[in-house]
């Protein structure tokens, strides 16, 4: 459950033809405020009051830890709507930097760079099912 702030972004055309240029274009004006309800490197799903309709291309802004906001952009694959209480918008994402989708990884999956051996040998047998049973033989 992390608070965030989502955009509308629309698709500008400009000139015809086979030179007609799309350019896509965050509604800066138009913020709004969520929050994040689930997340994954593929998407999240967004509590609000006012969730868009299905198709639309958004930017969603969010913090999950002490550093600088990630920002994601996505498409809303479908809605949740709630009487009363908005509904929750189901997020794909379409273009994350790999800086933010590996904070993302890290964040979800509790998972971090290791800087001595003892932790990389921790994350190994966390990661590899049965590896903490084995212990060396004692002779």
């Amino acid at each position: 459950m992390r608070p965030c702030f989502y955009y509308p972004i629309r698709i500008s055309e400009t000139g015809q033809g086979r030179k007609a240029e799309r350019k896509a274009v965050v509604e800066q004006n138009m913020r709004t405020l969520g929050t994040v309800v689930d997340l994954s490197g593929g998407g999240c799903a967004l509590q609000t009051l006012n969730p868009f309709d299905k198709g639309k291309l958004v930017m969603i802004e969010f913090d999950i830890d002490k550093k600088a906001a990630i920002r994601a952009f996505g498409k809303v694959m479908h809605i949740h709507r709630q009487r009363g209480r908005g509904g929750v918008m189901h997020v794909m994402f379409t273009r994350v930097t790999r800086q933010y989708l590996n904070r993302i990884s890290e964040f979800v999956y509790d998972f971090s760079r290791p800087t001595t051996i003892g932790q990389v040998r921790q994350q190994q047998d966390r990661t590899i099912p049965g590896r903490g049973d084995i212990r060396p033989l004692s002779r």
